[in-house]
């Protein structure tokens, strides 16, 4: 009788590694980012050539200037970040080239509103001759909402 039960208990044994062995289990491949500080609202600005902003520009075209003559262009920046935000203006023109500067008609400027910026260019009596590239940037500080 007891090698009977012994029997029977190795049977039961091997019958429940059988089973515990049919599970199934399937993993899941997975990725966290450990960042500082939750992401915050963006800041974004769009550059249009209307006032309706509806017709986007990527580029202005200054044309032929003399030493010492100034230009000046009218666009229009509209916010199109979630944030009311600072405008500055500035530029990748050389300073042996000439000097660019800006005018705002509205700043700060708040959220899908839309501002009149004429920007001038003075050429430098002493500007050396031939093409210039350069970039305007536009930069856009985000402000805090008081809430």
């Amino acid at each position: 009788m007891k090698k009977l039960s012994i029997i029977l208990a190795v049977i039961l044994v091997l019958t429940l590694g059988a089973l515990a062995y049919a599970l199934y289990s399937k993993s899941l491949p997975s990725h966290v980012r450990i960042i500082e500080e939750a992401p915050g609202p963006t800041v974004s600005l769009e550059f249009y050539q209307d006032k309706q902003a509806t017709t986007p520009i990527t580029s202005l075209e200054w044309g032929d200037l003399l030493k010492g003559q100034s230009n000046t262009q009218t666009f229009y920046t509209k916010n199109t970040g979630e944030l009311s935000v600072s405008l500055t203006g500035g530029s990748t023109l050389p300073e042996a080239v000439g000097a660019v500067s800006f005018v705002f008609d509205t700043n700060p400027l708040d959220v899908n509103k839309i501002s009149k910026v004429d920007v001038s260019l003075l050429a430098n009596a002493t500007a050396p001759l031939g093409d210039a590239n350069f970039d305007l940037v536009i930069s856009a500080a985000g402000l805090q909402n008081d809430y």
